[in-house]
């Protein structure tokens, strides 16, 4: 089976989202929240980059948050067709700064999920399930109910100290050299995703929206 992959508009926008995060993580209060559990230096070395590096840590192949993809029973929650909005107004403020770009990011995401789901597999690390489950809401009804929580947005990959510290430090370097080094992040991102939301998975056989057991992880 072929897949077509990202296209030239896509990385573009893809860029201009990562962009816009970094830009968040300078703002102290944002970062505060969203860089919580990265180590304390490396929080310091996102929230302080130049402009260049901005730019270079942007223009990696991949998006350098995250909206929890890869939590199914957070998401599951979030999309369910009987989900009480009035339950999110305990939720801690979100400003109106993250909110515009949740909503951004949530829009791009869902014209992929309907337009090229692997693509976006690709530059998220989402399943296919979240993909799917994704391009059957209304696009304003996702981001009604996302946009105002306060726990979605993350870096991605935050725990990996040695990934972003190689991201960090390409700007300076040879164009081929730099192309490099963000593709085996890419690669890193894909075969180990991290384990802080394993997603449960589902039956290829069973449809059902109802929660089905899970086997342990043993690894």
């Amino acid at each position: 089976m072929t897949y077509r992959g990202p296209q030239v508009v896509d990385l573009q926008e893809i860029s201009a989202l990562n962009l816009a995060f970094i830009r968040l993580l300078a703002d102290a209060s944002e970062a505060s929240t969203l860089l919580v559990d990265v180590p304390g230096s490396l929080a310091d070395r996102l929230a302080s980059l130049s402009i260049k590096e901005r730019a270079s840590v942007a223009a990696v192949p991949f998006f350098v948050f995250s909206l929890r993809e890869r939590d199914d029973d957070y998401w599951e929650q979030l999309c369910a067709e009987t989900v009480n909005l009035d339950l999110l107004a305990d939720a801690a403020p979100v400003s109106a700064g993250r909110a515009r770009f949740v909503s951004a990011a949530l829009a791009f995401m869902w014209q992929m999920s309907r337009r090229n789901p692997y693509t976006l597999r690709l530059i998220s690390g989402a399943s296919l399930h979240w993909c799917e489950r994704l391009a059957e809401q209304p696009l304003m009804t996702v981001i009604q109910r996302a946009s105002s929580r306060d726990d979605l947005l993350t870096l991605r990959a935050g725990e990996d100290h040695r990934l972003w510290s190689r991201l960090t430090s390409t700007a300076g370097i040879d164009k081929r050299l730099r192309a490099a080094v963000q593709l085996s992040a890419l690669q890193t991102l894909l075969f180990h995703p991290g384990t802080s939301t394993d997603p449960g998975w589902r039956s290829a056989a069973c449809r059902s929206r109802v929660p089905t057991f899970r086997v342990a992880d043993d690894r």
